[in-house]
Formats: structure tokens, C-alpha cells, sequence
């Protein structure tokens, strides 16, 4: 507590250490608006006035397209009020942000927003405010151009728009948006470092996969769809939180250590399952499996990973800078040194399979 509360009056000078008190301990709910805000600098404040006048009756076919499949999601259970300030926090963002880009509007932007509206400090107790809860569909086909607002009564910051601390969390997401996007432009190192990983501390549960028929390509299919989402889509909240706060205050670099924690948590069940089908289905459904004391023993299996991932991402390091210096292409995927297992192609052919063993590089097995 003392640590963010000196970083919410003097950010610049505790700032490099915020990313690891953050991994290591988390930020307290009653503090965390002020510490993500803080973390963001001035150059956000400007984002309010975006929301003079706004309303969701500008939003793009797409848009409401992608709003109401994020509404069908048992992982947030939006309300109407609250979905149609995920479009216009997108929506912002990409006005004052991102004016001039081409943006998709991709769930897994949506899944983030939605994560930072309903999140615990940084949103109203659900149940107060404006809105109504209801199971039934939104009519978001309509294109939600009823002429209603974001706010509501109590809620709005005097403006039209959006609600008090929309601005904030448009600052937030923007950060969050911004680190994730130069990340998994050159990501494809750290994923050969996963395998190898899980190659070491998972020997078995990579044999299993290679006897019952799962591909590398299956298993780092997944793990990229949990980081390029930052862990908000079907993961407990606590979970999706802590990783938000991790992101906005330290970067992404430590997200795919959680994800090996969380395949190592899940390695003794997977082992049981001697079916493909029934193997691959747990895989992939294993953010909805997990609660909230999975989510302590996986920040401390992440701890316990990230010395030794750190490790082999260095020896990664070192062996991209020497090939650089001799004017070696990193082959075989210009991505991957020499010394890392070259990421395998999506387009091989029906029925050929690459097994994790094989896509691990001797030069990090010792």
C-alpha cells in the first residue's frame, strides 16, 4: 500500500518498480483508478472532451456486430449500459488515438474494454448506476441509434457521453493497446522460448500431446489467443485484473510466464485424458475452469517459472545478437535464432502433424 501511494504522487520516480511490485503483489482495489491513471502521465486528459455530445448512435455496423457477440459472453454479462460504453470507449480511442489507422475492431480489444468497465477500482459496485440488467438481447441490430447516451443519471460527467471515468479508462486502454501492439509484432521469439519451456518443465504433458495427436501449433494457437487478450476473456476476474495491472504498469513480457503456470497447474488433469478430442477440448477450456484460488497458486507458479524463463529468453537474446553481428539471417522463420526452434507453419498439409518434442532446440535443453 505504502509503494502506491507514493507512486500516485511521484509516478516518474517509482515507476520502475511498479511492474514488479505489481507481478509480485498486486495493487489494491481502492487505489487502482488512481495508480492506472497515474501511470498514464498528462498527455490523457485531453481524451474527456471526446466525449462531449457522444453517443452510440454514431457506432458502425461492425462495431454493433462485434458488441453483441461480447453481450452473448457469459464472461462478462454486460449490461446495456455498460456495453454501449465498451463502443464508445473504443470508439474514442481510435478517434483521438488512433484518428488516422486503419483499426479493427477486434473482440479481443472489446474483451479488454469490457474487462476495464465492469473492473473491481476502476468501476461502480454492479447493480448501482443507471443501468439495467436483463438476459434478454439489446437489439444491437438496430444499431443502438434510439437516441440515447452513454451516461445516465448520476453517472455522466456533466458533459454527455460517457461516464465519470471514461476518460481514464480510454487512457488505460490506449496504454494497454499500445505495449500489446508493438509485443506481438515480435512475439514469435518468446513463443519459441515458451516451447522450450514447457519442453523443460512439462516433459510429460509435451510427450502426451505428441502420443494423442496435438500439434505445437494447437497448444501456441491458444496461448496467443490468452496473451493478445490479456487474459480477459473467460479467465476469472481476478485473474484478468491482476494481468491488466501487470500490462498497464510493467508491460507484457510477463504474460507468457502466466500462461505457463497455467498449463502447469492444469498438467496433472490434462495427463489423465487419453482422448485427442477430449484432450483438446480441456485445452481450450481451461480459462473457464479456473477460479479465483486457481488464480493464487498460478501467480505463484508464475514467480517460481519466471527466473528460468528469463534465462532462456537471455540465451535467445544472445543468440539473435550474434547473428546480427555476422550478418546471419535468424533462420528458419527470420524471427528465431539459431539457437531457438523455428516456429512451425500453419500450412502444412491435412494429417501432418509436428510434434512439441521436435520443435525444442538442443542448444536449450542443457
Amino acid at each position: 500500500m505504502a509503494f502506491w501511494e507514493r507512486f500516485i504522487l511521484d509516478p516518474a520516480s517509482n515507476e520502475s518498480k511498479a511492474g514488479e511490485v505489481a507481478w509480485n503483489e498486486g495493487v489494491p482495489s481502492s487505489l487502482r483508478l488512481k495508480v492506472l491513471e497515474a501511470s498514464l502521465g498528462e498527455g490523457h486528459t485531453f481524451m474527456e472532451l471526446a466525449f462531449v455530445g457522444a453517443d452510440a448512435e454514431t457506432f458502425p455496423e461492425e462495431l454493433v456486430y462485434e458488441l453483441e457477440s461480447l453481450h452473448t459472453s457469459a464472461s462478462f454479462d454486460l449490461s446495456e449500459h455498460e456495453l454501449k460504453r465498451v463502443g464508445m470507449i473504443l470508439q474514442v480511442h481510435q478517434q483521438t488515438v488512433e484518428r488516422e489507422a486503419d483499426v479493427d475492431f477486434t473482440p479481443g480489444s472489446l474483451q479488454i474494454i469490457g474487462r476495464l468497465v465492469t473492473s473491481e477500482g476502476l468501476a461502480p459496485a454492479r447493480g448501482e448506476g443507471p443501468e439495467e440488467r436483463s438476459g434478454e438481447g439489446m437489439g444491437m441490430s438496430m444499431g443502438m441509434g434510439m437516441g440515447m447516451g452513454i451516461g445516465g443519471e448520476g453517472e455522466t460527467d456533466g458533459q454527455g457521453g460517457g461516464s465519470s471515468n471514461d476518460h481514464q479508462l480510454v487512457g488505460i486502454f490506449s496504454k494497454i493497446n499500445a505495449s500489446m501492439s508493438k509485443y506481438l509484432e515480435k512475439v514469435d521469439s518468446e513463443f519459441g522460448v515458451f516451447l522450450s519451456m514447457m519442453e523443460k518443465e512439462m516433459k510429460l504433458l509435451c510427450a502426451h500431446f505428441d502420443a494423442v495427436g496435438i500439434e505445437v501449433t494447437d497448444v501456441q494457437s491458444e496461448v496467443e489467443l490468452w496473451v493478445s487478450t490479456v487474459l480477459t476473456d473467460r479467465f476469472p476476474h481476478q485473474l484478468s485484473n491482476r494481468a491488466i495491472d501487470i500490462v498497464t504498469l510493467g508491460g507484457p513480457q510477463r504474460l507468457i510466464v502466466i500462461c505457463c503456470a497455467i498449463l502447469k497447474l492444469n498438467e496433472k488433469r490434462m495427463l489423465a485424458i487419453s482422448e485427442r478430442k477430449s484432450l483438446f477440448k480441456y485445452l481450450t477450456t481451461i480459462p473457464d475452469r479456473l477460479d479465483a484460488k486457481d488464480v493464487i497458486q498460478v501467480m505463484a507458479l508464475s514467480r517460481q517459472l519466471y527466473t528460468k524463463y528469463a534465462s532462456l529468453l537471455t540465451k535467445w537474446r544472445e543468440g539473435a545478437d550474434k547473428a546480427n553481428f555476422e550478418g546471419r539471417s535468424i533462420l528458419p522463420s527470420a524471427s528465431l535464432p539459431p539457437s531457438m526452434p523455428s516456429m512451425p507453419s500453419t500450412s502444412r498439409p491435412t494429417g501432418s502433424q509436428t510434434p512439441l518434442t521436435d520443435t525444442m532446440s538442443p542448444a536449450l535443453r542443457s
